[in-house]
């Protein structure tokens, strides 16, 4: 037998069951499934398997870095004071959650970026001791001003 005139591989299984054993395809009066149905089922196998592997990956990075679930791009801005009205300079502000604080300059002013949308925490303190705790409504992706903050010493 000449190796042009015999068939392919593909050609002596294009039909074979799936199960060597079963005589079709495993339902009553249905044909056995082809070599193209295989590779659909075991295609999407795989697809399945890819995206349930990938929701596992996306829930662990959220445990392990919960300041990215929160993470935003609202603006803070406003002045921290003292009970007279007097700027409080060097007073560190920064939004609970977040990694990364600001110190007020000379006029009390201070910005904030990337804080999360929502209902936020703003803590304000000279002394680590001391911290004042605000809470306010920030609007996401906007530049939002909280105006005065009254910073009173030891509350």
């Amino acid at each position: 037998m000449s190796l042009t005139n015999s068939p392919k591989f593909e050609d002596e299984f294009e039909n074979a069951p799936l199960d060597p054993s079963a005589p079709s395809g495993g339902e009553p009066d249905q044909p056995p499934p082809t070599r193209s149905k295989r590779r659909t089922r075991i295609l999407i196998g795989v697809l399945a398997a890819l995206v349930l592997v990938s929701g596992l990956l996306l829930v662990a990075n959220r445990r392990a870095n919960p300041a990215s679930v929160n993470a935003g791009s609202a603006t803070i801005h406003g002045q921290v004071v003292n009970p007279q009205g007097a700027a409080v300079s060097n007073a560190s502000v920064y939004v609970e959650g977040m990694e990364s604080s600001v110190t007020t300059d000379a006029s009390g002013a201070f910005s904030i970026s990337g804080a999360p949308g929502g209902q936020v925490v703003i803590v304000v303190g000279v002394t680590p001791e001391s911290p004042q705790f605000v809470t306010v409504n920030v609007g996401a992706n906007d530049t939002n001003d909280v105006g005065q903050i009254v910073y009173q010493v030891g509350s």
